[in-house]
Order: structure tokens, then C-alpha cells, then sequence
């Protein structure tokens, strides 16, 4: 059975921007929020935790993938070789005109 609760217009407006950062809905928010904190009372078996509401939000999930697959995996690499090439190919007219 739903229940009301009544929270001030400051506190709403702070629950709708967090929601939406997370990506919820206020009410599944503030159901996460609820989960999260039985979760560390520790006062309710694991078992009976919504595994729904311990889902990692957006850009949790992006950073993850991020460090686990870097999208510029190697590209240091590949500057330091052609800074490298550079380098061994490099050399002031001078220095060749003179046999240097």
C-alpha cells in the first residue's frame, strides 16, 4: 500500500535534480536511497536487498567501460615512435650542407 509523505520545496527540487542525474524517476531514487541505507545498516539480510536499486548509474557504467577498454589504448605508443621517426629524420640545412 502507497504512502505519502509531505517534504519541503527546496528538498523536492533537490530530489528531482539527483533523480535526474541518476537517471530515475523521484520515486525510484528515493527507493535506491531507502535500499542503500538498509543495505549499510546491515539490518536486512542480503536477501531481502532489491538488487534492482543497487544498479550502477550511467556513468558509472561508462567509466568502468572506459578503464576497462581504453579507446585510445596504444596511442602513446604510437606518438612516441613517430616523434621517434621524427627525430632520426630531423636535421638543420646547415648540418647537411656541411657534411655534419
Amino acid at each position: 500500500m502507497p504512502h505519502t509523505i509531505q517534504i519541503g520545496e527546496t528538498h523536492y527540487r533537490w530530489l528531482v535534480e539527483a533523480a535526474h542525474t541518476e537517471g530515475l524517476s523521484v520515486n525510484d531514487f528515493v527507493m535506491r536511497m531507502i535500499e542503500k541505507q538498509r543495505f549499510v545498516d546491515e539490518s536486512v539480510p542480503a536477501k531481502d536487498i532489491n538488487p534492482e536499486f543497487h544498479k550502477k548509474s550511467r556513468w558509472a557504467e561508462l567509466s568502468e567501460r572506459i578503464r576497462k577498454k581504453p579507446p585510445l589504448s596504444g596511442a602513446g605508443d604510437y606518438v612516441w615512435k613517430c616523434a621517434k621517426e621524427f627525430r632520426e629524420d630531423f636535421a638543420f640545412h646547415h648540418d647537411v650542407e656541411q657534411g655534419l
